[in-house]
């Protein structure tokens, strides 16, 4: 039961990976700007990105949600990312227009593991054998 739950959470943090890079690439300007999100290599760049931090926040991901009801836990840090990727996107076109985009990932990265374990420590915990 353990190593399927791993597994859910691992594709859970894929997915989650992917939804912030879509995130990120619709706000990159600042502003929602959706017509980004459906061009060819955005997608491919947000597929392979997303998923390489996905699979890079699994293993915390493990440790915070493995004894948390995923159905609650989940939508509440998926949600909280967007808003943070939203703003975090905001901030860093008024400060450098031109910035490299490892910053503002990494910083999504670091809000993600916050959001994590604020779950890992607040969340409601369930019986997982």
């Amino acid at each position: 039961m353990k190593g399927r739950r791993y597994f859910v959470i691992l594709a859970l943090s894929i997915v989650g990976g992917v939804v912030t890079g879509l995130a990120f690439a619709a706000t990159g300007s600042g502003s929602l700007f959706l017509p980004v999100i459906i061009m060819p290599l955005s997608l491919i760049t947000i597929g392979v990105y997303g998923s390489v931090c996905g699979i890079i926040i699994s293993p915390v991901a493990y440790w915070c949600l493995r004894d948390k009801k995923l159905s609650k836990v989940v939508p509440i840090i998926y949600l909280s990312v967007i808003v943070a990727t939203w703003i975090s996107n905001i901030i860093w076109v008024r400060i450098e227009p031109n910035v490299v985009a490892f910053y503002p990932v990494l910083t999504m990265m670091i809000i993600t593991i916050i959001a994590l374990l604020v779950a890992r420590f607040f969340g409601q915990r369930t019986n997982v054998d």
